[in-house]
């Protein structure tokens, strides 16, 4: 049973929900008609809310992508560079993953009820 540490959700929900929330206010009736400031707002929803599990001292552990995403950008300005694309792995396809799935459904539900009413 891998670990679920939940203290770096703590964080990244709050954090990511009051980022969101300050997008998506000017922006909700763009996103509405505009996949393109659709996928932005899922991108940053995503960036909140999305797993990863990786092994940490031994043990399986589920933490927020982003986190592993911080650890990369910090990875790429110093010497350690054989472990960016671990970083990637386990930080981008997820966060990319969430956000296509978050995108694809947002957009379904947008656009068919745009069409009902026409």
């Amino acid at each position: 049973m891998p670990n679920f540490l939940f203290f770096l959700f703590l964080w990244t929900v709050p954090i990511g929900a009051v980022v969101f929330m300050v997008a998506w206010l000017p922006t909700r009736r763009l996103a509405h008609r505009s996949r393109v400031w659709r996928f932005l707002l899922s991108s940053i929803a995503s960036l909140a809310v999305a797993p990863t599990g990786l092994e940490i001292c031994g043990r399986e552990a589920i933490l927020p992508a982003s986190c592993i995403l911080y650890e990369a950008a910090f990875s790429l300005t110093s010497a350690v560079t054989d472990l960016v694309s671990f970083f990637y792995i386990h930080g981008a396809f997820p966060v990319v993953t969430l956000a296509l799935v978050i995108f694809s459904c947002w957009s379904y539900y947008a656009e068919r009820g745009r069409n009902a009413a026409s």
